[in-house]
């Protein structure tokens, strides 16, 4: 891999790089480590938590010219969180014995931060999916995707981690009814809609409407999958949008589809916006709030609570 963070509680990640490093820890410890003759650096991968041994910082490699991290497979001085579950599933640890869609995570850690970083980030995950999408969601839309997220413990799928969170709340949500939605910024998905289903409609405000009988539209979100190719992590999914049941066909068409490419530097950048200049939502915060009292345990709500104090409340995230 070719990023991390300092600490298992932060948000942010960097680029490995020697003057970042050196930046970042003032080569202090636990991230620089003299032992004898030999020195160390460690970081935390900023999918899974666990440590990362840092090569290649200061000594060139004879494979590559770029430093990068290894996950060290055990617990480090100086970095108290370890989790070998959340390491088997790291998208960053190439040989897995399942499939992630085999099976759940166990409520780690790590699935505990990602319930904490969604009900405190809500309203800036649906502004990304909205930016993705290319659509306009209503508080309904939203809300149902949310409760299809929790309802279904999206926050246990071993391929979610702390980069993907909001497009893995699309990914393993349901597949929903998007009429009444609004779509403002993708004139290929209004010309599929009104040129493949009877009578569908878009109003001039972008709106999906009708100007005949009943018809079925919905969204979904399909086919994550999952790279590591030269030590970078490359994500994408589909969003696909289906119309109404076909006679003696299948029992819904494809209208439209989208590649989304998943870019954790853009959920990154939402989240670390200075107080003063951040815009947030707080219908959508709201919504979350009633999503996870409706849905969740009390005591597993008690927990993600824990974990939003135990970050403080200037802390993102």
């Amino acid at each position: 891999m070719h990023v991390f963070k300092l600490r298992s509680v932060d948000y942010d990640e960097r680029v490995i790089e020697r003057t970042t490093f050196d930046h970042l820890t003032d080569n202090r410890e636990p991230w620089y480590v003299k032992d004898g003759e030999k020195d160390y650096q460690y970081g935390v991968c900023p999918c899974c938590n666990n440590p990362i041994r840092i090569v290649g910082l200061y000594r060139p490699l004879p494979h590559t010219d770029k430093p990068y991290g290894r996950h060290t497979g055990k617990r480090i001085e100086g970095f108290p969180h370890f989790d070998a579950d959340a390491l088997e599933w790291c998208p960053f640890v190439k040989k897995r014995k399942r499939s992630p869609a085999a099976t759940k995570r166990k409520l780690d850690d790590l699935a505990l931060q990602i319930l904490a970083r969604v009900l405190h980030q809500f309203d800036r995950i649906i502004y990304l999916l909205q930016k993705e999408t290319g659509m306009q969601w209503s508080n309904r839309f939203s809300g149902e995707l949310l409760d299809g997220w929790l309802c279904g413990e999206g926050y246990l799928y071993p391929g979610s981690h702390l980069r993907n969170i909001p497009w893995m709340v699309a990914y393993r949500s349901r597949g929903i009814s998007i009429f009444g939605q609004k779509i403002v910024d993708d004139d290929n998905l209004i010309a599929a809609i009104t040129r493949k289903i009877p009578g569908a409609l878009i109003d001039d405000s972008g709106r999906i409407t009708k100007h005949g009988p009943f018809y079925e539209i919905g969204g979904v979100f399909l086919g994550h999958n999952v790279t590591t190719g030269s030590g970078d992590l490359k994500e994408t999914i589909c969003f696909r949008v289906h119309g109404q049941r076909r006679q003696h066909g299948p029992a819904f068409e494809t209208v439209y589809s989208r590649t989304i490419h998943i870019n954790p530097a853009r959920f990154d950048h939402l989240v670390n916006t200075p107080p003063g200049r951040a815009r947030r939502h707080q219908g959508f915060l709201d919504l979350a709030q009633q999503a996870y009292q409706k849905i969740l345990p009390r005591a597993l709500l008690a927990r993600v609570h824990e974990v939003i104090k135990a970050t403080g409340p200037e802390e993102p995230i």
